[in-house]
């Protein structure tokens, strides 16, 4: 017979798992729909009775200041067309022992900024919060918040533009894990995740959502000599908007 502890930790893995195929099969239905939606051509008017000549030239002055313009815009101004901020939630199952006998599953919230540049790779910034909760009172020591800057780097093995926009990335990380112990909060840590995109066609996309599987050691690489390597698994959705 399992354990009120380990029974809980089992009903975590479980509701875990069913969030990851209910976000992807919702992404497939909406993905689905978005591409069946017609196109609308635009009307040529080229043809049109009663057209002003005058117009005609205006808007051929127009356009070659518009390609002038283009020409002249500078590296950085180019740069920063391609920003983008993004805002999500993710559901995070903690799974080093030190963590999860102690830890439920918890939701957190997290902040993307990124440059989408160069469409095989993309330079990120992520600030991740999460709360946590203890599994139970009888346990004295847990973890009760998990905040962490993550420097990243995204690669599209196919681009970011094709039909499915698959990305592998790793990162770094700089957090804090407050706890009940004494132990120090500060940790230096790495991760790994993969994702698709939806709604990004090219790089002009204004918007897009990103769906992410992403796992964290927040204290991998330095950490208090009195705590254990904490590690967590989670599934994100994120809304992005071009800046």
């Amino acid at each position: 017979m399992l354990r009120p502890a380990q029974q809980n930790q089992r009903t975590h893995h479980i509701n875990f798992f069913w969030m990851i195929a209910v976000i992807i099969i919702l992404a497939m239905l909406v993905g689905s729909a978005y591409a069946q939606q017609p196109t609308q051509l635009p009307k040529d008017t080229s043809s049109a009775p009663g057209i002003n000549l005058g117009a005609k030239a205006t808007v051929a002055v127009d356009a070659k200041a518009d390609v002038q313009a283009g020409i002249s815009m500078s590296p950085l101004d180019n740069l920063r067309s391609k920003i983008f901020l993004g805002v999500g939630v993710g559901y995070n199952l903690p799974m080093s022992t030190g963590l999860r006998d102690n830890n439920s599953a918890s939701v957190g919230g997290h902040v993307v900024f990124g440059s989408n540049n160069f469409c095989n790779v993309w330079p990120m910034l992520r600030l991740g919060v999460t709360p946590w909760s203890r599994t139970s009172e009888n346990f004295p020591t847990y973890y009760r918040w998990m905040v962490d800057v993550s420097p990243e780097v995204r690669w599209f093995p196919w681009g970011c533009s094709s039909s499915l926009p698959l990305y592998v990335a790793g990162q770094v990380s700089v957090g804090t894990v407050s706890g009940s112990d004494n132990a120090g909060h500060i940790g230096l840590g790495a991760g790994a995740n993969a994702g698709i995109l939806l709604f990004h066609p090219n790089n002009c996309a204004s918007w897009f959502v990103d769906v992410n599987v992403r796992y964290h050691a927040p204290n991998l690489l330095l950490k208090s000599s009195s705590r254990p390597v904490l590690s967590v698994i989670g599934v994100s959705l994120t809304f992005n908007i071009a800046l």
